[in-house]
């Protein structure tokens, strides 16, 4: 009995140390600052540490940082030499000296001075910017500026394409001839300069460009002409459209033309003909 006595006495008492381990584990979890002195307790810095495990961790990483390499950030108030030490402490170049390759990074096709690269490092350096962030930086621009310059060729390439079919369209037959007019008035009034102006900028095929040089081109010619001599000129499909109207209005044109048989007629018909391969080209082509 005494054996079961003291089983029964020994097991209750270790269930009380047990509860009281655990009651002192819990305590300590919740209450742990309650040992501080009350400036510590409400210090705003301990509000993230749950426990004294949590403390212990908070002290060896401070431990570990003292005599580490650390780096005092400049306020507002900080002035140029503050900001200057900074930015080296970061691995700025001291003389501003970075280097940028601008082979295979400037895009082919892409004009580019070597005097830009001083302006880049003037900036990098003017910003605090280190050698890798400079060089990161100056290869993003540049693909950035590559991707604009292809999407800008690409359009002038087809808005240019898109000038001569206009062109074609309004001048019809008369294009080649036209077009060279054109030319002979650039070159007579504005020379190789202007020549190349235009072919550089793509204005040359505008078609504002085009039929106002082609314009002054044909009066050029008129005014070289001998005094009664009549140029003839290619008609353009406006110009034809126009003449089959005014010979629509012909009546005795059209009796002509209508009537097989009738004194010129055939004459007729083949002045109709023309007058339209002149206005539909494309059609009268396809026919």
């Amino acid at each position: 009995m005494s054996d079961m006595n003291g089983g029964s006495m020994g097991d209750a008492g270790a269930g009380a140390g047990a509860g009281d381990a655990g009651g002192s584990s819990a305590g300590s979890a919740m209450d742990w600052r309650a040992s501080l002195d009350e400036t510590l307790r409400a210090d705003p810095t301990l509000a993230d540490i749950k426990d004294l495990n949590g403390l212990a961790k908070s002290y060896v990483h401070a431990q570990r940082m003292i005599g580490k390499d650390k780096i005092a950030i400049p306020g507002d108030t900080s002035d140029q030499s503050e900001w200057d030490m900074f930015y080296e402490r970061l691995g700025r170049p001291g003389d501003g000296n970075y280097k940028l390759e601008p082979n295979g990074v400037v895009p082919d096709g892409l004009a580019f001075e070597p005097q830009a690269l001083d302006r880049f490092k003037k900036i990098f350096h003017a910003n605090g910017l280190t050698q890798k962030q400079a060089d990161g930086i100056f290869k993003e621009y540049m693909a950035y500026v590559g991707e604009q310059h292809t999407a800008v060729t690409q359009g002038g390439a087809a808005a240019r394409e898109q000038w001569v079919a206009d062109v074609k369209r309004e001048f019809g037959k008369a294009f080649d001839e036209r077009v060279d007019l054109a030319v002979r008035a650039v070159e007579t009034f504005g020379g190789q300069e202007l020549m190349t102006w235009l072919d550089q900028t793509g204005l040359g095929d505008h078609p504002m460009f085009v039929k106002m040089f082609a314009k002054i081109g044909q009066q050029m010619q008129e005014a070289l002409a001998s005094p009664g001599q009549s140029r003839g000129w290619t008609m353009t499909p406006d110009s034809a459209r126009q003449e089959i109207a005014r010979m629509q209005r012909d009546k005795d044109f059209m009796n002509s033309y209508m009537t097989p048989g009738a004194t010129g007629h055939a004459e007729a018909v083949k002045k109709m003909q023309d007058l339209f391969g002149f206005a539909y080209p494309d059609e009268v082509t396809q026919v």
